[in-house]
């Protein structure tokens, strides 16, 4: 019935599409009434009208619909196809754009880090270099100092000596 009423709309020629389902004969009037009936009540009417119209339905009528070919439907082409391929891809390239960019401030953050990393080295470096020149000049200044010092390491390495001697004995008699 709706291929029927669809194809029969499509015909035209007659003026069944300009009767309206609940009046009496009259053309509508433009003064008064609703002026913009609301588009479901509109589909509603034609429906209706198309199915009045299959009432009156002789031989000819229903062999041009027959023999005629259906409204062609609209076909979705190309571009929407490569719309709806773009909504689809569009989450996956966001996620890679933001990996990308995550990437570039790791390696950036990295390179920073490394950069703190060598000036923090250097800064020791200087340091210690300053100690030693300080220590080296206090011990060149005092010769006391420097005695004390050689008479130390003597004594720690007689001590190193001793120590390894117990322990050579200690393995022996076990």
């Amino acid at each position: 019935m709706r291929i029927i009423g669809s194809r029969i709309a499509s015909i035209g020629g007659s003026n069944l599409g300009r009767r309206r389902l609940f009046s009496d004969g009259k053309p509508p009037s433009s003064g008064g009434g609703n002026a913009n009936p609301t588009p479901s009540s509109s589909s509603l009417s034609t429906y209706e009208e198309q199915y009045k119209a299959l009432e009156n339905l002789d031989f000819m009528k229903a062999s041009k619909i027959l023999f005629s070919e259906p409204p062609k439907k609209k076909k979705f082409g190309w571009d929407f196809h490569l719309v709806q391929l773009f909504f689809a891809c569009l989450p996956s390239l966001a996620v890679y754009l933001v990996a990308q960019y995550a990437r570039s401030e790791m390696r950036r953050m990295d390179a920073e880090l490394e950069k703190r990393k060598q000036a923090e080295a250097e800064k020791q470096a200087k340091e210690m270099e300053r100690k030693n020149a300080e220590d080296e000049a206090a011990i060149a200044s005092n010769p006391a100092i420097v005695e004390v010092k050689q008479r130390l390491d003597q004594l720690e390495l007689t001590l190193n000596q001793i120590i390894l001697q117990n322990n050579t004995k200690e393995k022996k008699e076990k």
